[in-house]
Order: C-alpha cells, then sequence, then structure tokens
C-alpha cells in the first residue's frame, strides 16, 4: 500500500505543478490581452520622443499697416526626465525652429510636461498650465491656470472620440481642446488644441486678431488690422 500512497502523492504533486503552471501562462496571456491604456496617454513623456510640426503664421501690424506670413518647422524632444520636490517627475522638453525642413534646428525654448493628480500639466517660462483633465468627458471644463496665478482661463473638451487628417494621414480617437473668448464682428480670439493617443498635440491653432472696420460679409480674418495667427501640424513623430 505505501508505493501505492506514494505514486498517488507524486501523481498529485505533478497535477498540481501542472495546474499552476497552465494558471501562470493563463494570467501572462490575459493581463497582455487586458492591457489598460494609461489615463494621460493622450501626451508622450518618455525621453527620445521627437514630433516636428509645420508651422503657418500671420501677423498683423497695424502700426506699420502691414500683414506678413511665416512659415517654418518646429521640432519637440523629450530630452530627460527630471523629479521636483512634489515627487511628480517631469519630462524637460528641447523645442527646436528651423525655416526649412532640410536645415538644421537650433533650440529656441525648453518647457517641461508633467502627469500629477489627474492633470496634464505643461510648464513654460515658470508658468504651470492644465492642457488636459482626466477623465476626458465631453464639453467638461476647466481652468488652465488653476495651478498658477494668472487669471482664470476656461478652456472644454469640445470633441472626443473624433478623427483629425492632415496629409492623407488619419489620427482617430483624437479629442478637441477649445478657448473662445471675446469673439465678435471686430474681435476673434479663439484656441484649439487637438490631441491623439499615443502621440500627443497633432495640431494646434491660435487666433488672436481685431479689426477696425465691421462687415459682416467678409471674414475678420481678411479685415484683421493687428493681432496674428498660428497654426501648428503635425508632420512626422518617431
Amino acid at each position: 500500500m505505501k508505493p501505492t500512497t506514494h505514486y498517488k502523492t507524486i501523481k498529485h504533486l505533478l497535477l498540481l505543478v501542472s495546474v499552476i503552471a497552465m494558471s501562470v501562462v493563463a494570467c501572462k496571456k490575459t493581463d497582455k490581452e487586458n492591457t489598460v491604456i494609461p489615463i494621460n496617454n493622450y501626451q508622450r513623456t518618455d525621453v527620445g520622443f521627437i514630433a516636428v510640426y509645420a508651422v503657418d503664421s500671420t501677423v498683423y501690424d497695424n502700426f506699420a499697416k502691414t500683414t506678413v506670413r511665416y512659415k517654418y518647422y518646429i521640432k519637440v524632444l523629450n530630452e530627460s526626465v527630471y523629479t521636483t520636490i512634489d515627487t511628480f517627475p517631469i519630462t524637460r522638453q528641447l523645442v527646436y525652429k528651423s525655416n526649412y525642413a532640410t536645415d538644421s534646428f537650433t533650440v529656441i525654448q525648453v518647457q517641461g510636461l508633467q502627469y500629477r493628480n489627474n492633470f496634464t500639466i505643461q510648464l513654460l517660462n515658470n508658468k504651470k498650465q492644465v492642457i488636459l483633465n482626466y477623465p476626458l468627458v465631453l464639453n467638461k471644463v476647466w481652468n488652465i491656470n488653476t495651478e498658477n496665478n494668472s487669471t482664470p482661463q476656461n478652456v472644454t473638451l469640445s470633441a472626443i472620440n473624433t478623427t483629425y487628417n492632415y496629409n492623407a494621414v488619419s489620427y482617430g480617437n483624437v479629442c478637441n481642446v477649445t478657448y473662445q473668448n471675446d469673439s465678435n464682428l471686430i474681435t476673434k480670439n479663439v484656441e484649439q488644441y487637438t490631441y491623439a493617443p499615443a502621440i500627443g498635440l497633432v495640431y494646434k491653432q491660435i487666433t488672436h486678431i481685431q479689426s477696425q472696420t465691421i462687415k459682416p460679409n467678409v471674414p475678420i480674418s481678411l479685415r484683421a488690422t493687428e493681432g496674428y495667427s498660428v497654426v501648428y501640424n503635425l508632420v512626422g513623430h518617431n
């Protein structure tokens, strides 16, 4: 009876080990299949990520009576990550500029990107602004200056799970953040930022212009006398 009992014990142990091994494999497969995309996935904070934008800007100078258009490229590089006293990592970003795609890029600005307390925060010129507020809910409104002492400026999540297309490239599940204030027949202050998952900013338009004439049938951009308008379009990333 003892050999039989010993054999059964070994058999049960082997069966148990087999079940555990199968469970581990199953768990690994399930974990991989059910990977949850981070809620801050609409901004890339990993070191080495690069995004390049084609920029088209127009400056209206009322004093000089001129309208000048500029075209150039902007490259944003996630250069390193460091931690401040609040223990939340900050991605240090180098911003480069080039007049033409084939010209070398020159650093023009250093900025930071941080995810903290469901906020994506941009740090620029010692000023923090909440550019995204999670969870992303349609028509959600928040003050982007809640992390600084500037005048409150509310923005709205005006679109979500939509599509953005540029130069035959389509980005799905994008969200739009918009700011609009004091827009009328002689003034237009509008800002729109479009973010795509696993990439970040893919489009940006900022318009702050004024006109000295009132012509309802003529777009203010065609009769603007002062201010500026700038548009960023993503043209490449790694």
